[in-house]
């Protein structure tokens, strides 16, 4: 799904088949940070991972407080991505350096 917005009504409308949400940071009308935020809200155990090519765009207690699990910097290779996907599942953080 490409429109946040359109995520997010396809997850009110069908939440149990969601395992992961995985998001940009920066899209039109609805940023990563607030997808998570009403994603989580309605299923806080949900683990959220954000993509972001900013370093500076969300804070440490920021991604604490919204409950996301993982940010990845881009551009990210595909192995790190996974990598980062299984050490959620396994319930290991992952932060950026």
């Amino acid at each position: 799904i490409n429109d946040p917005r359109q995520a997010l009504e396809v997850f009110h409308n069908t939440p149990d088949t969601f395992d992961m949400l995985i998001s940009d940071l920066t899209m039109p009308g609805l940023t990563g940070d607030q997808l998570a935020e009403k994603i989580l809200a309605d299923a806080p155990d949900l683990p959220v991972l954000i993509c972001s090519g900013y370093s500076d765009a969300l804070s440490e207690s920021q991604i604490k407080r919204i409950g996301i699990k993982a940010l990845v910097m881009k551009p990210f290779v595909l192995t790190e991505l996974s990598q980062t996907i299984r050490e959620i599942f396994d319930g290991k953080s992952h932060m950026p350096n």
